[in-house]
């Protein structure tokens, strides 16, 4: 009776451990991913809502595999006004980034209007493969 009641207790304190959220992470988060043969991209932007705009905080992902050492990873956030018009409000390019996971800052005062269309667009390219992925903040 004992081993059970310790085995349940590794196991609720790893369930706890799995499902507590990262310390300091963003209210909200959107999420793309792409594929062109082998090659794949996948990105998460987290971010605030704080009244009239979005406060996008950081982007993290994966990317790979690449037939050389390391690729490139271009970060795109924009916003559409009432007219049509697009406006970027961040653009990110990093080279060398190497296969496997990658994280990005976005510096603070980045913004885009909650009123309007807002989105992320996450280029990756590296070994002749490429794709991209975008999701819209809401």
């Amino acid at each position: 009776m004992g081993a059970v009641v310790v085995k349940g207790a590794v196991v609720a304190v790893l369930a706890a451990v799995v499902l507590v959220p990262e310390a300091g992470a963003a209210g909200n988060q959107v999420s793309g991913s792409c594929r062109s043969g082998s090659f794949s991209g996948s990105f998460t932007l987290a971010y605030e809502a704080d009244g009239e705009a979005y406060l996008p905080t950081a982007v993290r992902g994966g990317v790979g595999p690449y037939i050389g050492d390391s690729g490139t990873v271009k970060i795109r956030l924009s916003h559409v006004d009432a007219t049509g018009v697009e406006h970027e409000a961040y653009l990110k390019t990093r080279t060398g980034v190497p296969a496997g996971r990658f994280s990005f800052t976005i510096p603070s005062g980045t913004s885009l209007p909650r009123t309007n269309e807002a989105a992320v667009a996450v280029s990756f390219s590296g070994g002749g493969s490429g794709c991209s992925a975008k999701a819209e903040l809401r």
